[in-house]
């Protein structure tokens, strides 16, 4: 209690602001500095796509809490985006009988429009 009582009082509910502000700045400023670097190494892909601005936020946020330097968080980065360009990640979708086997899927059952239920489980395959 003494402690609290050397903040003047009107300044009490304004240090949490200002620290919140700050940051967001560094938030911010190092989501720019992420997106950057992954644009340098990868100009042709689509990294919007891959990674989203509250994706790469969360990612910078871990810099203060685990006190790893930003590069490792932006090598990590560079590995999962050379993977889904190498695995082909965005249109797996498109062509999943392309990439799952016949054992890794099976249809069963119906659903409310009377459609086949396909079922995926590509748990089942080591890719």
């Amino acid at each position: 209690r003494r402690h609290m009582s050397r903040i003047p009082w009107d300044a009490k509910g304004a240090i949490p602001a200002i620290t919140s502000q700050v940051n967001s700045m560094l938030v911010t400023e190092g989501v720019a500095v992420v997106m950057e670097a992954l644009q340098q190494r990868f100009p042709d892909l689509p990294l919007e796509d891959y990674f989203t601005n509250a994706f790469v936020a969360s990612v910078v946020d871990l810099v203060q809490s685990h006190g790893n330097p930003l590069e490792y968080y932006i090598e990590k980065l560079s590995e999962a985006a050379e993977w889904r360009q190498r695995e082909d990640v965005g249109s797996i979708l498109e062509r999943p009988f392309e990439r799952l086997p016949p054992e890794a899927m099976f249809w069963q059952g119906i659903d409310y429009q009377r459609q086949q239920v396909l079922y995926v489980r590509p748990g089942v395959v080591n890719m």
